[in-house]
């Protein structure tokens, strides 16, 4: 009888250790148009371009905000933000940033608990 309650117990412990290990992800994408452009295919080649560098005319169409935990990896958050440029009718994403949120623990600690990353959306003329 002992053993299975500590068992029990011991199968609770992991079960919720495990919870806080969910990788966890908001995206938000924001268009600037009213009208909305056809999809790109699912293999279509997202450009990632600094909008320092880019020679060719080109019209911002939106933006990509992605809100994700500590346990998502950055290959993930990549193929999210690539997969709704498609999705939003884009040609290649400009002015990428990536930023940590954070929060106060206690003890006035930071505790960075969030990655953020946002892009711009672009198509070319």
């Amino acid at each position: 009888m002992r053993a299975s309650k500590i068992t029990s117990f011991l199968i609770v412990l992991i079960i919720l250790g495990t919870v806080n290990c969910v990788s966890l992800m908001t995206v938000q994408p924001l268009p600037y148009e009213s009208t909305e452009r056809e999809s790109k295919p699912n293999d279509y080649p997202i450009e990632i371009h600094n909008s320092d560098n880019i020679d060719a005319d080109y019209k911002i169409i939106g933006e990509i905000s992605i809100v994700a935990n500590l346990f998502t990896s950055s290959t993930k958050m990549r193929t999210e933000l690539l997969n709704e440029a498609r999705g939003m009718g884009g040609d290649a994403i400009i002015d990428f940033k990536s930023n940590f949120s954070s929060e106060k623990d206690k003890h006035g600690n930071n505790q960075v608990n969030a990655t953020i990353w946002t892009s711009k959306v672009i198509v070319w003329l």
